[in-house]
């Protein structure tokens, strides 16, 4: 019988077909690895938390929330972790609460795309500088630099600091490393720093360990064939054994990465449980 060293369950995502849970654009994911339970991101809503009770998950007991980073779709829900009873640590990045906008390309006009948080839940935030480990194997690490060529920073995403608008760069974006007997588990909730600028950052800090398994939105939704291609390349050439796209990784992309990945492909959806 195969000996699972982590489960992940996913109570958030863009798709669903399984009948009773809702669907909506965003992500949050249930990880449990030995013996703690993390909270990954809470979508835009309620609906990780109706899902969860559909699920028979009990989320009163969890050791952990990490928000990934601050848009609406992954810290949105984070006021309606009122409705559970123990709210444990919430580890964000400070940068994630500088208010964020995108632009409306049918008006040009600025839009509110961050995330707003009442004093109830911030009293349990923890503030991720750089690198930290969380727990014995478990880490977090955000102010990833940017350093491959074909990699775009991001672009139409703005910071609004001392009612003046500048280029977000993504720097709260965090990265949930978990070590195992068998290599580096990497969580992403969007990749907007770009998933292998991301992954050769990673491999840099935890020199000689292999990519096990990589749950990630990529980001790839709207990006050029040579991006695509060349970013599919190089995560071939990891050798990782669990690849499992989701969110703003876009359909024909993940299709694409099934095709080319095969039993090494997991598809993700709401509901799905995973285990590696």
């Amino acid at each position: 019988m195969k000996v699972y060293i982590m489960r992940i369950t996913v109570l958030n995502e863009n798709m669903v077909y399984r009948k009773k849970l809702i669907a909506e654009h965003g992500l949050s994911l249930l990880v449990e690895t030995g013996d703690k339970r993390i909270l990954m991101d809470t979508g835009q809503s309620d609906v990780f938390i109706k899902n969860a009770e559909m699920l028979g998950i009990d989320l009163n007991d969890l050791d952990a929330i990490i928000i990934s980073h601050g848009h609406y779709d992954h810290g949105g829900g984070l006021d309606y972790l009122n409705e559970i009873d123990n709210i444990p640590s919430i580890y964000i990045s400070e940068k994630a609460l500088i208010p964020k906008f995108s632009i409306n390309k049918k008006n040009n006009k600025y839009y509110f795309n961050g995330i707003e948080v009442n004093d109830n839940i911030k009293k349990h935030f923890h503030y991720i500088y750089n690198k930290e480990e969380i727990f014995k194997g478990i880490y977090l690490v955000n102010n990833i630099p940017y350093k491959n060529d074909f990699e775009n920073k991001p672009s139409g995403f703005y910071l609004k600091q001392n009612n003046k608008m500048s280029m977000d760069l993504m720097y709260d974006e965090q990265i949930l490393v978990i070590e195992t007997s068998k290599g580096l588990s990497l969580f992403m909730g969007c990749s907007h720093m770009g998933v292998m600028n991301a992954i050769s950052y990673i491999k840099d800090m935890f020199k000689g360990k292999k990519i096990y398994s990589l749950f990630a939105g990529m980001h790839l939704i709207n990006a050029d064939k040579d991006r695509i291609d060349k970013t599919i390349g190089m995560l071939k050439k990891e050798n990782i054994d669990y690849i499992m796209p989701c969110h703003c990784t876009g359909y024909k992309v993940s299709a694409k990465i099934s095709e080319e990945f095969e039993d090494n492909y997991v598809e993700v959806q709401c509901g799905s449980v995973i285990e590696i």
